[in-house]
């Protein structure tokens, strides 16, 4: 279950760096978002999935302090 929350966590973040860094128009066709010529940077998408990427993490380090 570790291992799983700190892979979603890690993807999740570089999720977030992609959507701060890539206009809509740049971003790959299957990413939620994806606007054809768009140059619009999704902060909003970004920041939802720091949010999540952090929280993942966060549940990974929680599972391992139970364990010690």
């Amino acid at each position: 279950m570790k291992i799983v929350a700190v892979l979603v966590g890690i993807i999740f973040l570089g999720l977030a760096v992609m959507y701060w860094r890539i206009p809509a128009g740049g971003l790959p066709d299957f990413v939620p978002g994806f606007q054809a010529g768009s140059t619009e940077i999704h902060v909003k998408h970004a920041f939802a999935m720091f949010v999540i990427g952090f929280a993942a993490l966060a549940f990974a380090f929680i599972l391992t302090r139970r364990e010690a």
